[in-house]
């Protein structure tokens, strides 16, 4: 709502559904901010983007990813 009225009620999709709008041909950039690496990885594997996806935090961040999803 800070940037216009109109825009007040509108909310910020989930992960989840944000994920299952976007277009199935294509490469994403995942950048975790807010959201556990296996939460991540779920999302991840349900929307069928091992293969199509890079994902952006730390290290330790990405070590435990790894570990969930070797491949």
């Amino acid at each position: 709502g800070w940037f216009a009225r109109r825009y007040g009620n509108v909310r910020v999709p989930t992960l989840d559904e944000a994920l299952s709008a976007l277009p199935v041909n294509t490469h994403y950039y995942l950048d975790a901010k807010a959201i556990s690496p296996e939460a991540l990885v779920e999302a991840v594997q349900k929307h069928s983007l091992v293969e199509r996806c890079v994902i952006y935090q730390s290290a330790d961040y990405l070590r435990s990813v790894k570990r969930l999803l070797p491949g």
